[in-house]
């Protein structure tokens, strides 16, 4: 293959820039070369970089760096769109857990998956310095003002740079002033600060997701009980969230924890939380009577993570604007010049709120859109503002929907319609706890009502869900001001977040040559361990009117083939006798090829025999299926 600088001087080669190396900015970089390979020359700049033994790499804590730790929740819609070499190098063993259940984002079978941000920034990075012969990453911070005559020797300058996004500041004026009206109250803008502690928490993934989902104080997001613990602030609590210069003699406080934002790490001392960067440590740790440091104990006991497991503490700032425009031409087109168009992706077109890894799954979404525009675009010549009409409605619904969505999470409405900002009603909570406006009983059977609740909704979908008498007793050690401040904080209005997704592939189909992988499909080798099955449901009518075929891969774990009426099923059986939901057929961890009832009305026969519901079948070759006892299925199992 032909090397960077002879790309970039050959006839017809599209040429990027990529400002901002993160997980988007190398996402698309990535997607680009692989749909594109010799056509294609991308550059990628970050200052987060340095070099080593011919290596790009990530700076270290020491030089400055300080990585994202953060455990994100990546949704199959987005990760199912990586290359199958991508996946491989992501989703290794140890590297992602299956803490939550499927959603609407959840497609061909695969539910979302937990991740920590660092690794997944160094799989794509390891990758990026894999494919030389197109992708150039340099070590330096961008600059738009200085590196202009760059810019517009390139057909596009892909702005990666997160929320604060310094290129998109340069070319504001093209691509327009944000609006912060959307998301504001009694004409104020609204945002939120969160407290990030880094924790190791040993409650059990069920009873966590149980304990996240029913009030709107604290959000744990971890990879096998190691993750961050998302406090909500109030404003009073904000103005704790300082650092302290104790080597200096004016005791100067600093906001760096949220500026920059720093992370602050334990030290030998159990209340000493430093940041390396600016010789900090975090004030109320420090101050034994510091009402934030308390409530951040309670928020530990709330998770069961002991104190000495509090490793870290960070913060960060969220707030959202409107943005006009996402792609607009920088520089027009001259006999000197390519006519370069900027393109916002990730935090840079929409910083989104609250629910660890939104930001990125939106970010992926915008990297697949516009690597899949460039692809169908180019035709060997400058760019046409009607080439990205697509792209920008892409990226324009998602910044609806995820911000609407983001929004719901920011406020709430009470029963007489006034919409009040969570963090001011849960400070009001906090008065009401402190002036003694307590009745722990009562609080505890109103968590227990919503746990009960939730669990109901979950049940069909996470195995291991807590008994009552463990909810309970766990709620019972909190407390009574804890309490108070979780019950007015409401739980998470699923329903209001809830709701169709937005899919890149609504207006751009999979592009050619692209390979994304489908796992549904995905084969392996059969070994006499690990057998790959193939199954296939034939109907039983007069006519063989269904006859699915579907490859179940035992060594992808959860993989199941959804039976119902409903059209998100893999099977779809449009007959009124059959449940919306009606069966599973799945391997079970013996591997051992099992159908389920999942609570169907008309019920699921197995051989003539009516299953119980969620008592999961073994099934066998030739084994004859019944839905509703009209809709009949034979079994077909091979090696």
């Amino acid at each position: 293959m032909a090397n960077n600088s002879q790309n970039t001087h050959q006839q017809g080669v599209l040429k990027v820039i990529v400002s901002g190396g993160g997980p988007v900015g190398l996402s698309f970089a990535l997607l680009l070369n692989q749909m594109m390979g010799n056509t294609v020359s991308i550059i990628i700049y970050d200052g987060r970089w340095t070099e080593k033994e011919g290596q790009v790499v990530w700076k270290t804590a020491e030089a400055g760096n300080s990585r994202r730790q953060q455990v994100v929740t990546i949704q199959s819609r987005q990760y199912l769109k990586y290359p199958q070499a991508v996946q491989d190098r992501i989703f290794q063993k140890e590297a992602y857990s299956e803490m939550w259940p499927e959603s609407a984002d959840s497609i061909n079978g695969y539910g979302p998956r937990n991740v920590r941000i660092s690794h997944i920034e160094n799989c794509l990075l390891e990758i990026a310095n894999e494919q030389k012969d197109n992708i150039k990453l340099i070590p330096a911070r961008f600059n738009a003002k200085e590196q202009r005559d760059e810019i517009e020797q390139h057909h596009v300058l892909a702005i990666c740079e997160g929320g604060g996004s310094r290129s998109r500041e340069f070319f504001i004026d093209q691509f327009g002033k944000e609006s912060k009206s959307m998301y504001s109250l009694n004409g104020e803008h609204l945002q939120d600060v969160v407290l990030g502690l880094r924790v190791k928490s040993e409650l059990s993934d069920p009873m966590s997701i149980l304990l996240t989902v029913t009030q709107n104080r604290f959000l744990l997001n971890s990879l096998r009980g190691n993750g961050f613990l998302n406090m909500r602030l109030t404003d009073e609590e904000v103005k704790e969230v300082v650092g302290i210069d104790l080597s200096s003699q004016e005791l100067k406080l600093k906001v760096c924890i949220q500026a920059q934002p720093c992370l602050m790490e334990c030290s030998d001392k159990p209340t000493n939380f430093g940041c390396a960067t600016h010789g900090t440590l975090f004030l109320p740790a420090l101050l034994k009577s510091s009402p934030l440091w308390l409530r951040i104990q309670e928020g530990l006991k709330l998770f069961n993570v002991k104190p000495e497991n509090l490793t870290a503490v960070t913060a960060f700032r969220l707030d959202m604007v409107q943005r006009p425009r996402f792609t607009v031409q920088l520089y027009p087109s001259t006999p000197k010049t390519l006519g370069t168009f900027g393109c916002l992706l990730g935090d840079a077109a929409n910083a989104i709120h609250f629910w660890s890894g939104r930001g990125l799954n939106n970010g992926i979404a915008t990297a697949v859109s516009l690597a899949r525009c460039l692809k169908q675009q180019w035709r060997g010549r400058s760019f046409r503002e009607a080439d990205f009409t697509r792209h920008e409605g892409l990226v324009s619904m998602l910044q609806y929907r995820h911000k609407s969505r983001g929004w719901q999470t920011m406020v709430d409405t009470d029963a007489d319609g006034k919409t009040s900002a969570i963090k001011d009603i849960i400070a009001q909570g906090i008065i009401e706890a402190e002036q003694g406006v307590l009745d722990k009983g009562a609080d505890i059977a109103i968590l227990m009502t919503r746990l009960q609740q939730v669990r109901t909704r979950l049940q069909q979908r996470v195995k291991g869900l807590p008994s009552d008498q463990v909810l309970q007793e766990h709620l019972a050690t909190l407390d009574a001001k804890t309490l108070r401040t979780l019950v007015v904080s409401k739980p998470w209005n699923m329903g209001k977040v809830g709701g169709e997704e937005v899919d890149v592939d609504l207006l751009f189909e999979e592009t050619e040559g692209l390979n994304i992988a489908k796992p549904s499909t995905h084969t392996s080798t059969p070994t006499s361990d690990n057998p790959l099955l193939f199954a296939a449901l034939i109907y039983d009518g007069d006519e063989k009117i269904h006859h699915l075929n579907d490859r179940f891969d035992i060594t992808i774990p959860n993989k199941s083939l959804k039976i119902g009426r409903g059209q998100e099923n893999d099977l779809c059986i449009e007959d009124m006798s059959v449940s919306r939901q009606h069966a599973l057929i799945n391997f079970n961890e013996k591997q051992a090829l099992m159908i389920e009832d999942i609570g169907s009305t008309g019920g699921t026969y197995l051989n003539g025999e009516k299953l119980e519901p969620h008592q999961p079948k073994k099934l066998k070759h030739n084994d004859k299926i019944s839905f509703s006892t009209i809709i009949n299925y034979t079994i077909e199992i091979s090696s």
